[in-house]
């Protein structure tokens, strides 16, 4: 009766263990990246949402009607309360229509997502790859 492993034997399990970690790791970090784009699309929508809140605010109390954030300077910053991870760059404005446009970049997700004035879907830019260049 053997009372250990082999060699041969522990080789094999680390070889089998190697092979199914190489092929997990990728699908997993595809899962995550997606998951971190999910959110950071949902909390542009929750920003859009609180928006639309600072209009209706502002209508009732007699102010400026229009809202120009600028998240890479920071300006502004402060005038919609909303729950979640701010965006790392990129601006959002509404005119005095109430209609909004943003264009918001996230460090984690390393995108920018776009939403012009006409339009009520946001999408991921195609042009706009950098920090710097994701602006309206």
């Amino acid at each position: 009766m053997k009372n250990a492993f082999t060699l041969l034997e522990l080789l094999s399990v680390i070889i089998i263990i190697s092979i199914i970690a190489l092929i997990t790791t990728p699908i997993i970090i595809n899962v995550i990246k997606d998951a971190r784009l999910e959110t950071f699309k949902d909390s542009a929508y929750a920003l859009i949402d609180a928006s639309r809140e600072y209009r209706v605010n502002a209508i009732s109390s007699g102010n400026t009607r229009t809202l120009d954030i600028n998240y890479t300077q920071g300006t502004n910053t402060d005038k919609l309360s909303v729950q979640g991870k701010l965006p790392d760059g990129g601006n959002l404005k509404m005119n005095a229509d109430g209609d909004i446009a943003i264009a918001l970049w996230s460090d984690s997700s390393e995108v920018c997502l776009v939403k012009d004035y006409d339009s009520n879907t946001i999408q991921i830019s195609t042009t706009m790859k950098t920090k710097d260049s994701c602006k309206l």
